[in-house]
């Protein structure tokens, strides 16, 4: 468990969010797994009302949640990546509030896309109050069981070309 901090401007008043990393699963279980994970504050504690989040679900898919006001409803995007215990994989989630995108990544290529309607073309202006990569926070268990690596958090809406180049 890595807290970000409170207060920070991560994913504030931007047109787009890329959350990266390589991970190498350990264990899925029956809950989802986040890898990385940044909402609103809930008084100190860890809130459901996030802002943006990368994870895997318990059938092994990647999943990506975004929301660009912190009241509308989420938007989420799931894939089926296959994910194999301990064995490392790149991945990646794109959220373009400019132009209502949401797009996952598995070792540089496509896996999913779809348009959705943000209720505005940046995300809050409000810091995100809970930030954390992976771990389990005061009762709430949904870190990610594995190891990860460079972890990245970008205020940008990052290419395809981009991804792939990471990858590589």
């Amino acid at each position: 468990f890595i807290d970000l901090g409170v207060d920070r401007t991560l994913a504030s008043h931007v047109t787009g969010l890329t959350i990266s990393a390589w991970i190498q699963p350990k264990e899925i279980t029956f809950d989802d797994h986040y890898i990385v994970f940044l909402s609103t504050d809930s008084g100190g504690l860890p809130t459901l009302r996030s802002r943006a989040a990368l994870g895997v679900t318990r059938s092994e898919e990647l999943l990506l949640i975004a929301r660009s006001d912190d009241d509308e409803p989420f938007r989420f995007l799931q894939s089926d990546a296959d994910l194999v215990i301990d064995q490392w994989v790149f991945v990646s989630g794109v959220i373009d509030y400019a132009n209502g995108r949401l797009h996952l990544y598995l070792d540089g290529q496509l896996l999913e896309s779809r348009t959705v309607s943000f209720a505005q073309p940046l995300s809050s202006a409000q810091p995100s109050g809970m930030n954390f990569i992976s771990g389990h926070y005061d009762g709430y268990q949904s870190g990610f069981i594995g190891a990860l690596d460079e972890v990245r958090i970008a205020g940008t809406a990052r290419s395809a070309s981009w991804i792939r180049a990471q990858y590589l």
